[in-house]
């Protein structure tokens, strides 16, 4: 049970971080660099989401088109780390890859508190 309720959060998570780069970047942040620009917006996670301590930051996601996401990005990792760092900046990038590690193991109410985090975030937009 506990485990069901603990993956609801970090689905509404997810959710709430699509929201939020929607809103903040406004498209894909590949537009009008790459052709590739197909299908509905989603956010992107700069660091993997497997890595717990940055799954629910705004800061480690750009808004980015499907395309782009699961298509180009596999096939142009250097274009794509370049896009970031001008988009983010390196340091940025650079400071997300660090506190990424080691994977932390967040309780329940860790993640709810993330969850109250990116509503009170997504309602300053």
């Amino acid at each position: 049970m506990r485990k069901d309720t603990t993956k609801k959060c970090k689905g509404r998570i997810q959710d709430l971080l699509k929201e939020i780069v929607r809103l903040r970047d406004k498209d894909c942040i590949f537009r009008g660099i790459s052709r590739q620009c197909s299908g509905p917006l989603s956010a992107d996670h700069i660091v993997t989401r497997g890595r717990s301590k940055t799954y629910g930051m705004s800061e480690n996601v750009v808004c980015v088109c499907i395309g782009h996401h699961f298509f180009w990005k596999p096939s142009n990792p250097t274009f794509y780390t370049n896009r970031i760092d001008e988009y983010v900046g390196k340091k940025k990038r650079l400071w997300l890859e660090k506190i990424a590690v080691p994977v932390c193991q967040y309780s329940l109410k860790d993640w709810q508190k993330i969850e109250r985090g990116l509503k009170e975030e997504l309602n300053n937009l």
